[in-house]
């Protein structure tokens, strides 16, 4: 199954959509239990064309509709993937209920196969290296 995507799904490629499902189904998660609403944002003033566009993307966990909607900002040179990857590895370790990974998953591995890119500073958008 997939992710049900509404709004302004259009703006988001197909293979932006297909790389959104394989991370979740990476990190053992199945990607029909979550629903993306994309909206479009005003512009990035003085920037023209695809350069412009800026959009919102809201993913709703529909398995566990307690849990609050995260929000992120899509666009050129953002990464709402991997924005959302990393708040999902960090949670789920907070958490320490990992779901349904094969059994020879462990935190560690599961943590590091996630793509972090640190600072020179030794963090990751100022967490420290060892919270991921």
């Amino acid at each position: 199954m997939h992710v049900e995507w509404q709004g302004d799904r259009k703006l988001l490629g197909d293979d932006v959509k297909q790389h959104f499902e394989r991370e979740l189904t990476r990190l053992g998660l199945d990607p029909s239990k979550f629903l993306v609403e994309v909206r479009r944002g005003p512009d990035l003033p003085g920037a023209h064309g695809l350069h412009a566009i800026r959009y919102l993307v809201y993913v709703i966990d529909l398995e566990h509709p307690d849990r609050d909607t995260w929000t992120l900002r899509g666009g050129h040179g953002e990464n709402w993937i991997a924005q959302l990857a990393k708040h999902l590895v960090v949670s789920l370790a907070r958490r320490e209920r990992w779901p349904a990974f094969s059994s020879d998953w462990t935190d560690k591995t599961l943590i590091a196969s996630v793509k972090f890119y640190p600072a020179k500073d030794n963090t990751v958008e100022g967490w420290p290296m060892s919270v991921c």
